[in-house]
């Protein structure tokens, strides 16, 4: 069971046409093009599609159907139980759509980093394209809020009984501080009020700092100061028991240099600083680069064709891996790789093992020659998602501007958004670029200024007022065919304006 057909409004795209005596050519069920001008509704169209497999199709029946090689429409029973649909655009200011169990929203979120999958198996089409990924685990840390927990946890909140001989010096002005508000008034006007939190802050930043420098001058090496902050931040952000395992880690410390009395060492330690240990360790083993401060980065480079690096770690909870440093071309190929790959795993998790893949513009942010190669590595990309993923179906319908998709297609599944009557596309799969651009995709072969020029360089000619610039034009045009015809014209023959 594939989808032979889907219908929207008054317009109507093909997909799998075998019941319909019309051979498959690619390696999944189908793959079919909408082409069309800006503004023509190409994402209307895919969206009134996509409408069609979340809940609202129960009520809306009408305003697309889903035809399969049956013969019948696909129902909302159908829908719900088998089959579900991937949207994925690059575009980053583009709407995200409410995923849902049959309907995924690949769309990357640009303002984080890409994580990363197994790019092994994904190896030819990146060498194809010339990508050499550029994997980093990273981490930053606001340190000065990490010491404000501290400073919060082991002297505002035990005030006035603060249990740490080195901490009550680093935080003195502050203790004072708390020490004279307590004599004071409780009943305080609202500027008084205002100007006594003003105070509070800087000096509760005073002791941070303080504790910070005074933590660092023990520990003393940048990797395991980093990694006991991005430790204790983990544990900040749980939630959980903040203050006893902020104590514990900072007296573990401290004692190395400030033995306490009567300081025993919490169970929760040996755990905490296990993790400390493996995160130092998985650093260590890359080349890195950490700059501590009020803010702290930390960059690993990893091999990008190893597998989950920070899960056989157990450090995942601490750093995050993605792509960095590459152009937007080669992001744009490794985020269809990545994002593609995991909504159909997810949908195979899900037992449902029939899949709508809607992509819109996913050629943007490519070269014209990858362009080219893009339609033939996704349709191999996904025919082995297929079958890694046991997958009964995969079918795609892309929306694009660009004429090279359409050379690959058959112009049976090339659906023009400006034909009347469900047209479709006169030209397509191996035609000619400029036949495409004129007959299928409406436009010239030349850029309008050039177009102008020329034009303006004729009629020049023609009225006898003809200069440098118009044979430098002339002489620059590398069309042999346009450039006869200008010589042709500007020598009188047969100038028609």
């Amino acid at each position: 069971m594939v989808i032979s057909s889907i219908s929207v409004e008054d317009r109507n795209i093909k997909l799998n046409q075998a019941s319909f005596g019309v051979p498959n050519i690619f390696d999944i069920e189908s793959v079919s093009l909408v082409i069309g001008n800006n503004g023509a509704g190409k994402t209307y169209f895919l969206n009134r599609i996509l409408d069609k497999f979340t809940p609202k199709a129960k009520d809306d029946r009408f305003s697309c159907e889903i035809y399969l090689d049956s013969g019948r429409r696909m129902n909302f029973q159908d829908m719900r139980g088998k089959w579900g649909a991937v949207y994925y655009s690059p575009i980053p200011y583009g709407g995200r759509l409410h995923s849902s169990k049959n309907l995924i929203d690949a769309s990357p979120n640009w303002s984080r980093p890409l994580s990363i999958f197994d790019l092994k198996a994904h190896d030819d089409i990146l060498r194809e394209f010339n990508i050499s990924p550029k994997v980093y685990a990273s981490k930053a840390l606001d340190i000065r809020k990490i010491c404000r927990v501290i400073v919060d946890v082991l002297v505002i909140q035990p005030f006035p009984e603060v249990k740490i001989e080195v901490l009550m010096e680093a935080s003195k002005r502050l203790i004072k501080f708390l020490v004279d508000s307590n004599k004071s008034k409780r009943g305080r006007e609202t500027s008084a009020q205002m100007e006594w939190e003003k105070t509070e802050k800087k000096l509760i930043d005073e002791a941070a700092a303080a504790i910070y420098h005074i933590l660092m001058d023990v520990i003393s090496d940048d990797l395991e100061s980093f990694c006991f902050f991005a430790v204790l931040e983990h544990y900040i952000g749980r939630g959980k028991k903040v203050a006893e395992i902020v104590d514990a880690m900072v007296r573990e410390v401290l004692d190395r240099k400030y033995p306490q009395i009567k300081y025993e060492p919490l169970e929760v330690v040996s755990k905490v600083f296990d993790e400390i240990h493996r995160a130092i360790s998985f650093i260590s083993r890359h080349r890195f680069e950490i700059k501590m401060g009020s803010r702290s980065t930390m960059e690993a480079e990893l091999d990008p064709f190893e597998k989950s690096p920070l899960t056989e770690w157990g450090v995942e909870h601490l750093f995050e891996a993605g792509f960095q440093n590459m152009s937007s071309g080669q992001l744009a190929i490794l985020a269809q790789l990545s994002l593609i790959s995991d909504a159909v795993k997810t949908f195979s998790d899900r037992k449902i093992k029939r899949v709508l893949l809607l992509v819109d513009e996913g050629d943007a942010f490519l070269h014209l020659e990858w362009q080219r190669k893009y339609i033939g590595h996704l349709n191999r990309m996904l025919a082995r998602l297929k079958e890694e993923h046991d997958m009964i179906s995969i079918q795609l319908i892309l929306a694009t501007h660009s004429p090279l998709l359409a050379t690959d297609v058959p112009k049976e599944f090339v659906f023009r958004m400006e034909a009347k009557d469900n047209d479709g596309a006169p030209s397509a799969f191996a035609a000619p670029l400029h036949e495409l651009l004129n007959q299928s995709f409406g436009a010239k072969t030349i850029g309008e200024f050039a177009s102008e020029k020329i034009n303006e360089v004729v009629r020049n000619y023609s009225e006898g007022k003809n200069s440098d610039k118009d044979d430098f034009i002339v002489s620059s045009i590398d069309n042999p065919i346009i450039k006869a015809e200008v010589l042709r014209r500007t020598r009188g023959e047969g100038y028609r304006g």
